[in-house]
């Protein structure tokens, strides 16, 4: 009994690791084809989705325990889009917008950040969960992915088909001058 359960356990943790590979080997494939910043928000959109598929579940009659295809479908396209957008993007794209002199640091700022936010979740959506119940972590992680894709919207800086060099002349929204390797030494 309880080895049988923990091998089921093990074959949904599994089955559901498949979509997180497939998410990675997804961005390897995409991202000369869209650029950085068109997969990373198509993956926060994709994130989005699927917590809206998940918190709608628990909305249903009878809870997300009578929609089990629904809530992995949910889990399935979260954890895909999640690893084929963000978690790709996120070490590549400092590579991209800092000039060479910056590059190390902006690609452990970058680390830095997503350590921070991964550590506030762990912090933060129990006590969300305690207080208000699982529909209001599924919308908080909706919500925050939603900011994802709102500031990647607003401050993205596309580089699609650019060399390294192009990238770093081009004028950024921000500033009213072209950045180049001199601005940051």
């Amino acid at each position: 009994p309880l080895v049988q359960q923990v091998a089921a356990l093990a074959r949904g943790t599994g089955l559901i690791d498949v979509f997180w590979l497939l998410g990675f080997v997804l961005g390897l494939w995409l991202v000369a084809r869209l650029g950085r910043i068109r997969m990373q928000l198509a993956g926060f959109a994709g994130m989005v989705a699927g917590m809206l598929v998940l918190w709608v579940s628990t909305l249903l009659a009878g809870g997300s325990g009578q929609y089990i295809a629904l809530v992995f479908t949910g889990f399935v396209v979260f954890n895909l889009f999640m690893n084929m957008g963000p978690n790709s993007t996120t070490f590549i794209l400092p590579t991209e917008l800092y000039p060479t002199q910056l590059r190390a640091t902006g690609s452990g700022f970058a680390a830095a950040i997503s350590k921070i936010g991964a550590t506030a979740g762990v912090l933060a959506l129990p006590l969300v969960e305690s207080a208000w119940g699982v529909p209001a972590v599924l919308a908080l992680v909706a919500l925050v992915s939603l900011l994802g894709l709102s500031s990647t919207w607003a401050f993205g800086i596309y580089g699609h088909g650019l060399t390294l060099e192009e990238h770093q002349t081009r004028v950024l929204p921000m500033h009213r001058h072209a950045a180049t390797t001199s601005d940051f030494s």
